[in-house]
């Protein structure tokens, strides 16, 4: 087989920065959750946060979590962890050395492969684009969302576009909720 495999390309692990400018990103980003925090909505989450030592900025939903507790708690998280599919096999070991190609999300607009225009997208192409990528043997994983379809209803965009995801692969999903308070 040309290309790389399922199991994900090999000894090639994606590299843009040096160690001194991840070291540095490691840093700034510590400086900005200690500092700057984080906005927390979650009642539950903000509480299990403080219980470790965050502070909530009074009047606000805003989190500052201080370093020691990140550093801690990257201490204590696993440096690889494994995505199975809906049938319970592997599909992605990340941390690794591997690297994985997936379908990325948030398209607005469509280029229709018949018509060659750009149009909105329907949640038939949402399922012609996630079989699509089902079918591919390079893609270890789909977006909910390859595209926003604008012929359902907004505040139910999430509900039908999981649905159609799930309807048409079994590869692992990635999801971002596009309707704030839906799920509330």
């Amino acid at each position: 087989m040309k290309g790389f495999s399922r199991n994900g390309l090999k000894g090639n692990r994606l590299k843009v920065l040096t160690e001194e400018e991840v070291l540095q990103v490691h840093q700034k980003s510590l400086k900005i959750l200690a500092e700057g925090g984080i906005q927390v909505r979650d009642k539950e989450v903000a509480s299990l946060l403080q219980g470790k030592g965050a502070v909530v900025v009074p009047g606000s939903d805003i989190i500052r979590i201080p370093e020691e507790l990140v550093e801690d708690s990257l201490k204590k998280s696993p440096s690889t962890f494994s995505l199975y599919d809906r049938l319970g096999e592997e599909r992605m070991l990340l941390g690794g050395e591997e690297v994985y190609a997936r379908v990325p999300g948030g398209a607005t607009k469509y280029l229709d492969p018949v018509e060659g225009k750009k149009r909105t997208p329907t949640l038939e192409d949402l399922a012609n684009i996630i079989k699509v990528a089902d079918a591919l043997p390079n893609i270890a994983g789909v977006s909910v969302f390859p595209t926003v379809p604008g012929d359902v209803p907004i505040e139910k965009v999430d509900i039908f576009s999981f649905e159609t995801a799930v309807k048409n692969t079994t590869k692992p999903l990635f999801y971002v909720c596009h309707n704030e308070g839906l799920l509330d």
